[in-house]
């Protein structure tokens, strides 16, 4: 009963016109976000990349100044040898 009471009426051009635009702007939407997706890997990768450089890095300074510290040392006791 309720079905024949129900009338399905076509949409005017222009709401067919406007339903596809927002269609449109849906998709190059979820493009949009699927391409910035893509760039926020992109640049997670990267500060990943750089942040192991920073320890790799900071360790190398740590080395080379226990070596500093090795060579006075060294330096320090020929020194005192030379000295004598």
């Amino acid at each position: 009963m309720l079905l024949s009471m129900c009338v399905i009426k076509p949409l005017p051009c222009f709401q067919v016109d406007s339903v596809k635009s927002s269609l449109y702007d849906t998709d190059n939407q979820s493009l949009e976000i699927e391409d910035l997706r893509h760039q926020l890997n992109v640049a997670l990768c990267e500060v990943s990349s750089a942040e192991k450089e920073l320890l790799r890095l900071r360790q190398r300074k740590s080395d080379v100044s226990a070596l500093e510290q090795q060579v006075i040392a060294i330096l320090s006791t020929s020194f005192r040898h030379f000295v004598r």
